[in-house]
């Protein structure tokens, strides 16, 4: 397998494939301003409470954001997550069931970090399964 060595957060990170072409694919299109990268939840394992994985700028800067539902599994799912990243000084938390869902947000940087470390892939979810499929192909990740 091989790996792609890229820049984050001052340290030199090691992306698996899968994550580099998810990052360099959410870059590209963020660059050229055609909008946000949304990973809808249907290439998320079932019952994460989550309703997509957004990639954005916000305030000029790149960032990385968590949607959750405010159905019982979503809110549940929100906060074993927010409680595992209430530490980390660049996270966002957004607790917000009365409006339809709830938000954690990243600096770009960390969640690349985080997610290459496999510090995300089980947040979200009660089972051993990781959140995201991040496999394959990764154009077969948007929508």
């Amino acid at each position: 397998m091989q790996r792609v060595t890229g820049k984050v957060g001052g340290n030199t990170v090691v992306l698996r494939p899968a994550l580099q072409a998810l990052k360099e694919k959410a870059e590209h299109t963020l660059d050229k301003k055609a909008g946000d990268v949304v990973l809808f939840s249907k290439n998320m394992h079932n019952n994460t409470g989550m309703t997509d994985l957004s990639f954005e700028t916000h305030k000029a800067k790149k960032r990385v954001s968590m949607y959750f539902t405010s159905k019982p599994d979503g809110i549940a799912s929100y906060r074993r997550c927010a409680a595992i990243l209430a530490s980390v000084d660049s996270v966002e938390l957004q607790y917000t069931p009365q409006f339809g869902q709830s938000r954690i947000s990243f600096e770009w940087d960390e969640f690349w970090s985080m997610m290459e470390h496999n510090k995300l892939g089980f947040l979200a979810s009660e089972s051993s399964q990781p959140l995201l499929q991040l496999g394959g192909d990764p154009s077969q990740d948007y929508m």
